[in-house]
């Protein structure tokens, strides 16, 4: 009979947890749901592992507009910007005068940018929790069910419904995270903005430079 007992309260603290796992998958994709576009500025920082302090890797603005567009303009640690046109990525590096282009099924495949631009529910990939709730910014553990090229966590922080932290733990024990401010949720974005077109006389690589 104790070992009936000890079995029935396993399968409802199982239950419970599943609840809020339910819960968390929910909230968050309500969230997301909602994200038509976005803008912001942002600061890239990685963890360094000697000090445990944060080091600034990049820093720049962004737009997304769902599904599948975003523009990243990075102006540290050099000029380069990569714009998503819901087909192909664009990379172009200023200083190096030169732009690459990738499919957007193989750039987004393994990419945390394709929960912010995809349409794909994230119970399909990933394992959601609500994690702690800092500074009024809640955050969101995502585990990948299957191990995903790059990363292996990530945690989305969510201050109401606006988008504030990106959080990733790499294969190599590496965290990144990236800080946005100046948010500003599903604001007018024009189509052009998410149209790139190669300055003359840059070199242009990929995709068959693109016919």
């Amino acid at each position: 009979m104790q070992m009936v007992r000890i079995g029935v309260a396993v399968l409802l603290w199982a239950q419970s947890i599943n609840g809020v796992a339910d819960t968390a998958v929910e909230r968050l994709q309500g969230v997301l749901n909602g994200l038509g576009s976005l803008s912001a500025e942002f600061v890239q920082t990685r963890l360094d592992l000697k000090t445990g302090g944060a080091v600034v890797d990049a820093k720049g603005q962004m737009a997304l507009q769902r599904p599948n567009r975003f523009r990243w303009t990075y102006q540290i640690p050099y000029e380069q910007i990569i714009v998503a046109d819901g087909e192909r990525v664009w990379f172009y590096d200023i200083d190096l005068e030169q732009v690459s282009v990738r499919s957007l099924a193989d750039s987004m495949k393994d990419s945390p940018a394709a929960i912010l631009v995809g349409n794909e529910p994230l119970a399909q990939r990933f394992h959601v929790t609500q994690a702690d709730t800092v500074a009024e910014v809640d955050w969101f553990s995502l585990q990948p069910k299957v191990a995903e090229g790059g990363y292996v966590s990530l945690e989305i922080g969510i201050r109401g419904k606006v988008l504030v932290s990106l959080r990733m733990v790499d294969e190599f024990g590496r965290h990144t995270e990236l800080k946005f401010s100046s948010v500003k949720r599903n604001p007018t974005i024009g189509a052009d903005h998410f149209t790139f077109v190669p300055p003359d006389g840059v070199d242009v690589v990929g995709m068959e430079s693109t016919n």
